[in-house]
C-alpha cells in the first residue's frame, strides 16, 4: 500500500470472542496493526511513497480532495521529494502506513465506543465508514458522485468515530466484498461497528454504516533506519538509527523462486550481511511463500496479535511482501514509534491497547551479481 501510509480497521468483539486476561466484565482490549509501505528511489536513496498503499481501495470507501493529488504523484515513475502544485501537504517522503487495522474486543458491556486518531507528521486519504468529526469539528457535508465519497478536505490529521454501537449481528448489510483484503479483515471473532453517517449535500446519508472495523488510509512520513548496500543475493544491511531494529525479513525473489532470511534484532550502528541468492536455496514458490507467511503470522503473534489477526495480516500482505520479484525488507515498527506517528484515544479506557506495525522497503535497489537475471 516517500510519505506513510496508514490505514487502520477498528473491529469490536463482544463476550463471545476471546476475552482480555485483566479485563474482566466490562473490559476492553484494542488490537491495531499497519503497514508502512516505503521505496527507496534508486537515483539519489530518497525515502518515498510506496504506491501499494493506495492499492486496493474498496470502492464504498470516502477519500479527500487532497488524495488526487498523491495519486498524482503517484503516477510519475520516479515521484519528485516534494509535490509544487500542493505547498500545504507534507512532502511525499518516507514510507507508506498502509491498512493498519485495529481490531476492540470487549469483555461484557461496554457501552458507545468512540476511537480518535490524529496524523502527526501527514494526514489521513481515505475512511471507512465516515466519522462523524474530521479535524475537530462536524464532517462537512460533500458534492454527491457516482464514483464514491469524496470529502472536501486536502490535508485532513484527526479523525473521530464516535458513539459506535456494538453488535453480535449488524445493524445494515456490510458492504459487498469487492476486494480480497476486505474479506480477509472480516474474518475475525469481532463484533460488528454501528456508525451513523454523517449526511452529504443533498441530504442523503445519516443511515447507519455496519462493518467489522473501522479503516482509515494516511500519509505518514516515517523514515526505516536501515541502510543497504551489496547486491541483492548477499546484501548488507544497517541500522542507522538509535533504536534496535526487531523482527527484520529480507527476501529476494527471482523467477518463482524464493529466499528469506530473518534477524532477530539489529543494534544501532549494526550491520549484517546475508546470503539471499535464491537459486543456491531453491524452493518450490508455493513453499516458500507458505512458510514466509506462516513465519511472519508467528512473529506477529509473539508481538501480541491474536492468532486470526496475525493469519490475516500476513496473507492481505502476501502478495507485495513474498509474491513480487526483487529484493524487499520487513522488520517491525516499535510501540513508541506507532504512537509518535499516530496516537490514538479509545472510549472506554482500553484494559490492553496492542498496536503492531511492519515497515515493508519494497523492490530495494541493489545491482545484480554476475549471472543474476535481476527482475
Amino acid at each position: 500500500m516517500g510519505t506513510a501510509v496508514t490505514s487502520a480497521i477498528l473491529a469490536v468483539a463482544v463476550p463471545w470472542g476471546p476475552r482480555p486476561a485483566s479485563g474482566g466484565p466490562g473490559g476492553l482490549v484494542v488490537h491495531e496493526w499497519g503497514v508502512n509501505c516505503i521505496r527507496i528511489r534508486a537515483s539519489d536513496g530518497t525515502q518515498v511513497m510506496n504506491p501499494a498503499f493506495l492499492d486496493d481501495l474498496p470502492p464504498f470507501a470516502a477519500t479527500f480532495e487532497g488524495t488526487r493529488e498523491i495519486l498524482r504523484i503517484l503516477q510519475n515513475e520516479d515521484p519528485p521529494p516534494s509535490s509544487g502544485d500542493a505547498p500545504d501537504a507534507p512532502p511525499p517522503r518516507g514510507g507508506g502506513d498502509g491498512k493498519p487495522i485495529v481490531y476492540f474486543y470487549p469483555s461484557g458491556d461496554v457501552g458507545p465506543v468512540s476511537f480518535r486518531v490524529r496524523f502527526v507528521r501527514g494526514y489521513a486519504t481515505a475512511v471507512w465508514p465516515v466519522p462523524g468529526r474530521i479535524d475537530g469539528e462536524p464532517t462537512r457535508p460533500w458534492p454527491s458522485t457516482e464514483g464514491g465519497w469524496v470529502l472536501p478536505y486536502a490535508t485532513p490529521t484527526r479523525l473521530a468515530w464516535e458513539g459506535i454501537t456494538l453488535s453480535a449481528q449488524p445493524f445494515s448489510e456490510p458492504a459487498g466484498v469487492i476486494t480480497d483484503w476486505v474479506g480477509t479483515a472480516r474474518d475475525v471473532d469481532a463484533a460488528y461497528v454501528n456508525v451513523e453517517q454523517p449526511r452529504d449535500q443533498s441530504g442523503l446519508g445519516g443511515d447507519v454504516r455496519s462493518e467489522h472495523f473501522l479503516f482509515y488510509d494516511g500519509v505518514g512520513g516515517r523514515e526505516t533506519p536501515l541502510r543497504f548496500t551489496g547486491s541483492r543475493d548477499t546484501p548488507t544491511v544497517r541500522n542507522a538509527g538509535d533504536r534496535p531494529v526487531t523482527d527484520l525479513f529480507l527476501c529476494h525473489r527471482v523467477g518463482g523462486l524464493g529466499r528469506i532470511e530473518y534477524v532477530a534484532s539489529l543494534a544501532p550502528g549494526e550491520s549484517r550481511t546475508l546470503d539471499l541468492e535464491p537459486r543456491r536455496h531453491a524452493v518450490d514458490e508455493d513453499a516458500f511463500r507458505a512458510a514466509a507467511r506462516s513465519r511472519l503470522a508467528e512473529c506477529l503473534v509473539r508481538r501480541g496479535l491474536y492468532p486470526k489477526e496475525a493469519a490475516g495480516m500476513a496473507r492481505v500482505w502476501e502478495e507485495d511482501f513474498f509474491g513480487t520479484d526483487g529484493l524487499c525488507a520487513i522488520h517491525t515498527w516499535t510501540r513508541e514509534e506507532y504512537d509518535e506517528d499516530l496516537p490514538a484515544e479509545v472510549t472506554p479506557v482500553p484494559a490492553e491497547f496492542v498496536r503492531v506495525g511492519l515497515t515493508w522497503i519494497a523492490n530495494l535497489p541493489l545491482h545484480d551479481e554476475p549471472g543474476d537475471p535481476g527482475e
